[in-house]
């Protein structure tokens, strides 16, 4: 666990330099809460892609309908990438904030 954990900061680095090619330190608090409430509600969409296609695959495994059981799995997992992916989008911008913080504040 430990070791993903470290590839998941790596990746968060990753994103924030890519984040700040594009855009500069955020110039507030408010404004550094506007761009994480707006990730995390694509981590919430994305959470409930995952729900909905466990559920699925749910009532597939208990109807034995084999071909919706691959549909159904294969879009969870796609999903669970997608909250992965914006869930280290988080990660950064947190990291923005701490930066953008320090910055402000020297």
């Amino acid at each position: 666990m430990e070791k993903l954990k470290n590839q998941i900061e790596t990746l968060a680095k990753e994103e924030l330099e890519r984040a700040n090619k594009k855009f500069p330190l955020f110039h507030s608090d408010h404004e550094a809460l506007g761009v994480i409430e707006e990730e995390f509600f694509e981590v919430g969409v994305e959470w409930n892609c995952v729900k909905n296609s466990f559920d699925g695959f749910s009532i597939d495994v208990f109807t034995d309908n084999e071909i919706e059981k691959i549909i159904d799995i294969q879009n969870m997992k796609d999903y669970a990438i997608n909250a992965c992916a914006e869930m280290i989008q988080v990660i950064a911008m947190c990291d923005k904030f701490i930066d953008s913080k320090v910055d402000r504040n020297e």
